[in-house]
């Protein structure tokens, strides 16, 4: 079988040649925020989607937000348009979640690094333009941790925000050594975010 094109009303977890959602290993984990919007990844078409409170009956079925293919629901692009803070590249699982001030929070596996969406109040969602990045120096960069440094990551799997605005991010490695849980503390990040800052190394590894 063969992708179905990408639009508001698709998704593609299994691959090219993949055979459905519920045959591979490889999954989304979908978030939802106070508003009741849920949040899935769609990683063959290195995308995230956002249903408006998809349990109202009032809305339908048909995404309403996209983020990683610069506002369009009908590319599946890599990167597309560039490495950039609103370009994605997932590869493998994609983490996500919301914190307690709506802000998103993706685990760009493929560009070794989380990036952090601002709510935006006039909308009432994320922009889709990140403010903040973890794992790398700016938004232009990709470059994969090779040592135990704390300003680097590899392939972010996951990332989780708690109420206090600590930033847990799960990192796979070619070895179980490699593979590290690490911790950004909601001081450490709140600073740098003041501070105009694009990106802060991580406070401890767990």
């Amino acid at each position: 079988p063969y992708k179905t094109p990408p639009s508001a009303s698709t998704l593609s977890l299994a691959g090219q040649g993949g055979l459905s959602p519920r045959e591979t290993v490889l999954f989304s984990n979908p978030v939802v925020d106070a508003r009741h919007n849920v949040y899935v990844a769609d990683n063959f078409n290195y995308r995230v989607l956002m249903y408006k409170d998809p349990f109202d009956p009032a809305n339908d079925t048909a995404a309403d937000e996209v983020w990683g293919q610069g506002g369009d629901f009908t590319t599946a692009v890599r990167n597309k348009g560039g490495l950039s803070a609103n370009s994605l590249s997932f590869d493998g699982m994609v983490g996500l979640d919301v914190d307690p001030q709506g802000n998103l929070w993706i685990a760009d596996s493929g560009n070794h690094r989380v990036l952090r969406f601002p709510f935006d109040p006039a909308k009432g969602r994320p922009r889709t333009t990140a403010d903040f990045v973890l794992g790398q120096t700016d938004f232009n960069q990709w470059t994969a941790r090779g040592d135990d440094s704390f300003d680097r990551l590899h392939l972010p799997l996951a990332v989780r925000v708690d109420a206090q605005g600590n930033v847990y991010v799960l990192e796979w490695g070619d070895q179980p050594a490699a593979c590290r849980l690490m911790k950004w503390s909601g001081a450490s990040v709140a600073a740098a975010i003041a501070s105009g800052k694009k990106t802060v190394a991580a406070t401890a590894k767990l």
